[in-house]
């Protein structure tokens, strides 16, 4: 360092390095070789057994000397990386270990996905990059550059690194002119060169003439311009796996028409006529291509503008607006493409700041389509424009529009537009400030919508409100409503919603705050004309309800009662209904009731309960604490059972001695079928019963 060598100290310089020992790291930084000594020395790289690093850094190197240095070390096969920064300076080589010291393919290639901006110590043999920084190059410069670069290019893999130059927007032109000539670039940055929005725009052209180019990254504001190759191909180069040159030129063929070519632009004024000239330029770039824009804000007439062009894009696989402001106008522009342009298979639009489209290819066929606008400020008075343009798509899969503002008034505004909606799958209104009103509404609203199969509302914390719909008319629906708060006011009317409901076969209650007495209210006024009806209800009081108290409340059904299960430990009631009631022979009721020694309560409820439940066939009890019960209560149960004619099957589920069950239960008649005791698995509690069982007539036991 700093020790004057000249231009006629080089050669006597290189002929020691030559004969001298294998050395780490050479040093001659500081001195005055200038640009003739600096290409003596780049010259003879190869021969002067440096293993890792040679500095020539503030020898007086020129513009004009560049390209003879890099021409002169184009035939150096160890060469990694050439570092050349007039500005500050800089000459330094980067030397790679002799290809017999080199490491494995796997810890080769893992290397190289590594190299794009950063500066490496260390590049396998078939990558090497040159960064020709801050050097002050010109238009002028780039054809004697290219030239020189041009035998580098033949020994693999090229990074090359223009940024912090001068090179304009006349420079870019060029360059991009020359390009082709380098042969496949693994990377290019052209950042900080002073370009244009007009220039930058011109480098998607790139897209068209450079085979090797897969991505290109382009953030204006901050002059950041990175193109990129596809990696996999430098796997395989590094990996040594590349087959004889037809195969492989097929291989790598099909990979480009697979790999999606990806332009990012950011930090970029994105008007309509910027829009327009960039889709004209995207025209006639292969594909597929994936398009993501970033802006501070995007006007709806640009748009509109992006939008209109989509047609004129088959290639386009993918369109992406992040981090960029829309307008409360934006969801109506983006579900009008889901039937403007028939590629389109999914939108997706959150809190009108993330918008992306996703295309279906040229090969595929037409097929269902998504639309998500989620958190985009939607309430009722946009519910009927947005659900109009929706009804022009033929098929959509699905629709969300959680977390918007559209409140009861704006679902209840949806709900009557529905019908004319070509929902095939899912519907999802979550997290829209809805109360009970909205759902006793959805009760109302499915008779007029029939292919709605599934229906289910959370008003607790996770307000949850989604819709689940068939391709054709379904006959049995199922609505489940959960931690809804129904006051007493709302059971007639939930009854009435059930009743006009004659599709729906199924219905969940789950901590709806309904007590014993509304749950009976609500099951003597439900009336259908026909068919079967299952009410769920999950309640805190269901594990504390003693079992009489429960058929009591079913004894006050409107229909005849077909299934009952009791479950403590689930807190839960299920109850089957059969329309329309047969009403039982009151002369072989009371007959019944005759042979029951009961007390006048007692025997109205068995009464109520023989008529109701004529028809009972299943009969569940699970976790059930009947020795509490008192004797009378045990004799009513028995007096029932024994009043079933067409009850099918009896189950038990309980931790309780099945000895003192048993007795009070049976024997049975012969017309019953099935008796199920059963007790909790694992090892047997003291107390479990076991021993002969009591005869059962016709009747089995499980």
């Amino acid at each position: 360092q700093k020790c004057q060598l000249q231009v006629h100290d080089a050669e006597a310089l290189i002929a020691l390095l030559q004969e001298g020992p294998h050395l780490e790291e050479v040093d001659l930084s500081g001195n005055q070789l200038e640009d003739e000594g600096c290409r003596l020395m780049a010259e003879a790289a190869s021969q002067l057994h440096i293993a890792r690093k040679l500095d020539l850094s503030n020898n007086g190197l020129s513009v004009a000397g560049v390209h003879c240095v890099l021409r002169a070390v184009s035939a150096c096969w160890t060469l990694a990386e050439l570092h050349i920064s007039l500005q500050h300076k800089t000459v330094i080589f980067m030397f790679a270990q002799e290809p017999e010291e080199q490491k494995g393919p796997q810890e080769r290639a893992a290397f190289l996905d590594s190299l794009m901006l950063q500066m490496p110590s260390e590049l396998p043999l078939s990558s090497r990059r040159m960064r020709l920084t801050h050097c002050g190059l010109q238009e002028k410069h780039l054809e004697q550059l290219c030239k020189a670069l041009g035998g580098s290019c033949h020994l693999g893999h090229l990074h090359l690194d223009f940024s912090g130059n001068a090179l304009g927007d006349e420079g870019a032109a060029r360059l991009a002119q020359l390009l082709p000539g380098l042969g496949a670039l693994q990377s290019l940055n052209l950042s900080e060169n002073g370009l244009s929005l007009d220039a930058v725009l011109g480098l998607v052209r790139c897209f068209s003439t450079l085979q090797w180019l897969f991505r290109l990254d382009i953030s204006f504001e901050s002059q950041h311009i990175l193109l990129r190759g596809d990696k996999t191909s430098r796997d395989m180069w590094a990996t040594g796996s590349l087959p004889d040159f037809p195969a492989a030129a097929k291989f790598l063929g099909f990979r480009q028409r697979c790999i999606p070519r990806s332009l990012c632009l950011s930090e970029c004024p994105l008007e309509p006529p910027s829009l327009t000239r960039l889709c004209a330029t995207l025209k006639d770039c292969p594909g597929p291509l994936e398009l993501q824009l970033s802006c501070e804000f995007l006007s709806d007439q640009s748009l509109e503008t992006l939008l209109d062009c989509l047609p004129q894009l088959p290639q386009l696989s993918l369109l992406q607006l992040s981090q960029t402001g829309l307008s409360p106008k934006s969801p109506f522009l983006l579900a009008n493409t889901l039937s403007l342009c028939p590629r389109v298979k999914k939108v997706d639009l959150r809190s009108l700041h993330h918008a992306t489209l996703h295309f279906r290819s040229n090969e595929e066929e037409e097929g269902v389509c998504c639309g998500r606008f989620t958190g985009c400020s939607l309430s009722q008075e946009h519910v009927e424009s947005l659900c109009w343009l929706l009804s022009k798509c033929k098929d959509l899969s699905q629709v969300d529009l959680s977390a918007n503002l559209l409140g009861d008034s704006g679902l209840r505004c949806l709900l009557e537009c529905l019908p004319q909606v070509p929902i095939s799958g899912l519907l999802d209104l979550s997290h829209n400030s809805i109360s009970q009103e909205s759902a006793l509404y959805l009760l109302e609203t499915l008779p007029s919508c029939p292919r709605v199969r599934e229906a289910s509302v959370n008003l607790g914390s996770e307000q949850s409100f989604r819709i689940h719909f068939s391709r054709e008319d379904q006959a049995g629906k199922t609505l489940r409503l959960s931690e809804c708060s129904f006051r007493p006011e709302h059971v007639s009317r939930l009854a009435t919603g059930l009743s006009k409901s004659l599709q729906l076969t199924e219905l969940t209650l789950t901590q709806c705050c309904l007590g014993q007495k509304q749950l009976a209210i609500l099951l003597s006024l439900v009336g259908r004309p026909a068919g079967l009806f299952s009410l769920r209800v999950q309640e805190p009081w269901a594990d504390r309800a003693r079992v009489l108290s429960l058929l009591e409340v079913c004894a006050q059904a409107s229909g005849s009662v077909t299934e009952i299960s009791i479950s403590e430990t689930q807190q839960q009631l299920c109850v089957q209904l059969e329309f329309p009631r047969q009403e039982e022979n009151p002369e072989a009721v009371a007959l019944r009731l005759a042979h029951c020694d009961l007390g006048a309560h007692h025997s109205l409820l068995v009464g109520q309960l023989m008529e109701t439940c004529a028809r009972l066939q299943q009969l569940s009890l699970s976790q059930v604490n009947l020795c509490e019960d008192d004797d009378a209560s045990s004799l009513l149960l028995q007096s029932l059972l024994l009043s079933l004619s067409e009850l099918k099957t009896f189950r038990i589920q309980s931790s309780q001695d099945p000895g003192r069950l048993l007795p009070d239960l049976l024997p049975f008649d012969p017309h019953q079928a099935d008796l199920q005791l059963c007790e909790h698995r694992g090892p047997r509690p003291p107390g479990i019963w076991s021993g002969p069982l009591p005869p059962l007539g016709g009747a089995g036991l499980v």
